[in-house]
């Protein structure tokens, strides 16, 4: 996961969900109103929150959990079963794949003692406060409780499954080194392909990596673990504009 900035809806469509809200708020069961109401949304509203939930997600409208597969469904991170006020709040939804979503997720929801989310949510948290990659093995280590949770929850170092997302993240990093390598070399020979390589590597699966690349090359040691040649080449294409 990254840090993903969210947009702000028209203000025909911040209307249109805040009159579904009032309606489910001022319901006698507010839970069935919100079921009811979502399998009836608002078609020109939600037309608008998709276009821009898949706008604001890494590389190719990916999955805003696992940042491999694409984002199919608008997951609601507070659940609408047990939060229905929320069920129609556009700061309460991100992009997710139907496995993140509907095979993990589900209604999971783990909070604190003072009912705070103890799932990262990468429109609200940076996740690299709660998350360190390790470069060599493409797994997470937990920087605390919301990255113990998330880990958990989304399988985010599952091995086990076929999709694998060490193993992604890993060959993500020996993939996107290759790119940056390639452009750095046709940068000034030739401009189109020197883009098409960038919008390859903007595009990527798994965009933490491309992140944490960034990040590192900041460090006071990042020559140490990139190298002095892949540092100077981050800085010297301001690869952070890529994000």
């Amino acid at each position: 996961m990254r840090r993903l900035i969210r947009p702000t809806l028209t203000t025909k469509t911040v209307k249109a969900l805040g009159r579904v809200t009032n309606r489910v708020v001022a319901a006698q069961n507010p839970k069935d109103q919100a079921e009811k109401s979502w399998d009836n949304k608002p078609k020109v509203a939600f037309s608008e929150v998709r276009m821009e939930l898949e706008n604001m997600a890494s590389g190719r409208s990916r999955c805003m959990y696992c940042e491999d597969s694409f984002g199919t469904d608008i997951d609601h991170f507070w659940p609408k079963a047990d939060y229905p006020e929320r069920a129609f709040l556009w700061e309460n939804y991100l992009l997710a794949c139907s496995y993140c979503n509907s095979n993990l997720k589900r209604k999971l929801f783990p909070v604190d003692a003072a009912g705070s989310p103890l799932l990262i949510n990468p429109t609200e948290d940076d996740p690299e406060l709660y998350l360190r990659l390790l470069p060599s093995t493409g797994e997470y280590i937990s920087l605390g409780a919301k990255g113990d949770e998330s880990i958990k929850v989304f399988g985010l170092n599952d091995t086990a499954s076929a999709r694998n997302l060490p193993d992604g993240r890993k060959h993500a990093l020996i993939c996107l080194l290759a790119l940056l390598k390639d452009y750095d070399r046709v940068f000034a020979i030739d401009a189109d392909k020197a883009e098409e390589i960038r919008l390859a590597a903007k595009g990527f699966p798994f965009s933490a990596v491309l992140s944490w690349l960034v990040t590192t090359a900041k460090l006071p040691v990042g020559s140490v673990i990139l190298g002095a040649d892949i540092v100077s080449l981050i800085q010297t294409h301001q690869v952070e504009g890529w994000l």
